[in-house]
């Protein structure tokens, strides 16, 4: 058996363990993209939260804002950074980094939805190691706007090393 089908097994077989369905982080991808808006629908599908707990993570305003502007339905529970989060809220879990203060222009690329989409990737990389959440689904992001905004990180390694 290779390393990858050893690695997923072991994934599948610490989550049976658990008596509650797999915590999926799931980030917004780039606020300026269609990442977002796909975010939002797929977690009106009932059949998403049936086989897992998705946790957006992101700008909970923006979301609440893009919610609205497309007649979506969705009743955010937020997430303040660095406190911790239940897995029994009927509402949609949105660890909020607040991260995207600026007017977002959908198709306009720009720094802050750049640096925004690395900060939430950091995010959820960190939550994954600290064992939070048990897998992350990333939406669309730029590679040129995430590749600047790793740069601010002086080291393409250190985004990764939390």
């Amino acid at each position: 058996m290779n390393k990858q089908k050893e690695s997923e097994n072991d994934f599948f077989q610490e989550v049976e363990k658990k008596s509650r369905p797999p915590r999926i982080g799931i980030t917004i991808g780039d606020a300026a993209g269609i990442g977002p808006e796909i975010t939002l629908k797929a977690l009106l599908d009932k059949s998403v939260r049936e086989v897992c707990l998705p946790i957006v993570i992101g700008d909970a305003r923006f979301l609440e804002r893009l919610a609205d502007k497309f007649d979506l339905k969705i009743n955010f529970e937020t997430i303040e950074p660095d406190k911790e989060f239940s897995s029994d809220s009927d509402k949609i879990l949105c660890y909020d980094l607040a991260n995207l203060n600026q007017k977002i222009i959908a198709g306009e690329e720009s720094g802050t939805t750049g640096k925004a989409s690395a900060e939430n990737i950091e995010t959820a990389v960190k939550l994954c190691l600290e064992k939070k959440i048990d897998a992350i689904a990333t939406a669309p992001i730029s590679k040129k706007l995430f590749q600047w905004a790793v740069m601010i990180f002086r080291d393409i390694r250190r985004c990764w090393r939390i």
